[in-house]
């Protein structure tokens, strides 16, 4: 009897990408699926689309709920799942058809805490640039998780980064755990602390030298992406990701690593206020809340 994956998607205002990110899903090559569509108080027909997804396709479960986040989403369909794994895809993005399977197989021949794989980053334009996976090594256990795997997740050194996109876990070990989402109003990066977090437990992972996620990226939207409270959240992302590498006893070189994400997140954000669409004073203002910080 192959085992039941739960495959959650947190849903805001996507009308126009979630057809494509459904489809996706329900055309897995491995079939006993159960596909958690979180609607997250949409404005728009998404709500509408995942109820219709639901009506043709009994795997396809549609939740409601009042917006709160991405996060908050994800923390809604980890408690509904049933499964024996749990992969995560935002709504925007899409998979290979044979994601699952490949997954599954691995984990059940690996017996790791969770599998990682490569993706591709799509563009406005449907351009496609793959980014994979870059270790030789395919199975890590022990002090090497921590040593190698976990810092290498925050600065992309193992072509995957330390989103729980491209990814499939062992839906045990969340539930054991208890580990849950934070919300990204509160600190940036809610699924960089989640993996934080979960990796106090996690004892073996493997890797799947295949890409297998299509991330969609939108350049366009890039002048209207900055968020101005960024320097506040990175703070507290910092803060609370560094008070959690002391509470687990991680090695120094993962709190290092945390801090190269803090400043990943603020030359990114210089970016984003460069290409902006703000006055010269409002770009030099922008800057020094980033600039300021010690």
């Amino acid at each position: 009897m192959k085992e039941l994956v739960s495959v959650v998607v947190p849903v805001y205002n996507v009308e126009k990408f979630l057809d494509r990110c459904v489809e996706s899903i329900v055309e897995q090559t491995y079939g006993n699926l159960e596909i958690i569509l979180v609607n997250d108080g949409s404005k728009d027909s998404s709500a509408e689309i995942c109820d219709n997804w639901a009506q043709k396709d009994a795997r396809v479960i549609a939740v409601h709920k009042e917006n709160a986040g991405a996060g908050f989403a994800r923390n809604t369909g980890i408690d509904a799942a049933k499964g024996r794994y749990i992969l995560f895809v935002d709504s925007d993005d899409y998979i290979a058809p044979q994601t699952v399977e490949k997954c599954v197989s691995e984990l059940r021949k690996s017996k790791a805490d969770f599998v990682m794989f490569g993706r591709f980053n799509v563009d406005g334009e449907g351009n496609i640039d793959e980014k994979p996976m870059v270790d030789s090594k395919l199975y890590f256990e022990g002090d090497e998780v921590l040593n190698d795997i976990l810092p290498g997740l925050f600065t992309y050194e193992r072509g995957s980064g330390i989103s729980t996109c491209c990814k499939m876990y062992d839906l045990d070990l969340i539930r054991r755990t208890g580990v849950r989402y934070k919300s990204e109003r509160e600190i940036l990066s809610e699924d960089a602390f989640f993996n934080l977090e979960l990796f106090r437990y996690i004892k073996a992972v493997s890797i799947i030298p295949e890409s297998f996620y299509y991330y969609y990226k939108n350049e366009n939207s890039l002048s209207r992406s900055y968020r101005k409270d960024l320097p506040k959240l990175n703070a507290a992302f910092l803060d609370a990701a560094l008070t959690l590498c002391k509470q687990a006893d991680y090695p120094r070189r993962v709190c290092d690593y945390v801090k190269a994400r803090y400043h990943i997140y603020a030359f990114g954000g210089m970016k984003q206020i460069q290409a902006g669409n703000f006055s010269k004073r409002e770009k030099k203002t922008l800057l020094y809340e980033i600039f300021k910080s010690e």
